[in-house]
């Protein structure tokens, strides 16, 4: 497992490995990129995300849909997820990308990897466990595997903002996100993670924000 930041593999190595593991790639949920206003950035895929294909399918999901009906999305239902949802109305104004395509969850994937795809796996979830304590105002990508999550969220999230005609509205989730948006250099509205304690707490802060409602209507 990559601890120090002295790669034991190449960035090529890297790239096979990701294409080993595609199958498990969830990618990001853009139905308008033209038509975006808000986009929120989520950690990475579980197993209902894996499921549907989409992120914000599980309980994160419904948790976002309780808290985003009151007063925004109007034809939208608390009880279902928030991403199942933007699939299902074909929803051009909210967007979600999260900080990695590929689940960093270790038990998220079955025993029988290739010791390549296994230590790839190893320093996800190593990644995982390093950036959930805090968010550090200075992160400073600490290794190979967590350089390239950075380059290859970035590219994603500049992607999707050089396609939207209206200034777009970005909220982060708990402190994986909120580290990987920071080093992206992007401004951000930062909330706690759903399933976190301190999401108890989330529509106080989000009604700080004073957002419009005409954003999500």
């Amino acid at each position: 497992m990559q601890k120090s930041g002295s790669p034991t593999y190449t960035a090529e190595e890297i790239e096979r490995s990701k294409l080993s593991l595609k199958k498990y790639a969830v990618a990001d949920l853009i139905v308008s990129p033209s038509q975006l206003k808000v986009l929120f950035v989520l950690e990475s895929p579980h197993k209902d995300e894996f499921i549907h294909s989409h992120p914000a399918a599980g309980s994160t999901g419904k948790k976002l849909s309780a808290l985003f009906t009151k007063g925004f999305l109007s034809q939208f239902i608390p009880t279902e997820p928030i991403g199942c949802q933007i699939k299902k109305y074909n929803y051009p104004h909210l967007g979600i990308i999260e900080t990695s395509n590929l689940p960093m969850d270790m038990d998220f994937y079955p025993c029988f990897l290739s010791s390549a795809d296994k230590r790839l796996v190893q320093d996800l979830n190593y990644a995982k466990t390093r950036l959930e304590k805090r968010i550090q105002k200075r992160y400073i990508p600490n290794g190979i595997v967590e350089k390239y999550l950075i380059n290859n969220f970035s590219n994603r999230l500049n992607s999707i903002l050089r396609q939207s005609s209206n200034p777009v509205i970005i909220i982060s989730f708990g402190h994986i996100a909120a580290n990987f948006i920071n080093t992206a250099n992007v401004a951000n509205l930062k909330l706690p993670h759903p399933t976190g304690t301190s999401w108890s707490n989330a529509e106080i802060t989000l009604n700080i924000f004073n957002l419009s409602q005409s954003l999500l209507p």
